[in-house]
């Protein structure tokens, strides 16, 4: 049983959207998928990841099915703010 993504993104930075806004909101959504033995996948969407979505199909379509997605990279942050998305930098190693 997989954990559908929060109905609303936050943010859609590339066309990419964006669920997760913190660090405590990325491990209390994982923590409780797990406590549910539902499947999910968490991708921390960076530049580099950016480049890749427009060069891999496979890469891309991954990333459509994600479950949970946070802004990794500065610039992925700083490009949510500016459509007034209230939300932090959560890097792969935060979590």
């Amino acid at each position: 049983m997989s954990l559908q993504p929060a109905a609303t993104p936050i943010a859609t930075v590339d066309g990419q959207p964006i669920n997760l806004a913190t660090v405590d909101d990325a491990v209390a959504r994982v923590v409780a998928a797990a406590k549910q033995a539902q499947d999910f996948t968490l991708f921390t969407f960076n530049l580099d990841h950016v480049v890749k979505r427009r060069r891999d199909e496979d890469f891309r379509s991954a990333y459509r099915r994600a479950t949970f997605v946070t802004a990794d990279g500065a610039p992925i942050v700083r490009l949510a703010r500016r459509q007034g998305a209230r939300l932090d930098r959560t890097t792969g190693a935060d979590l």
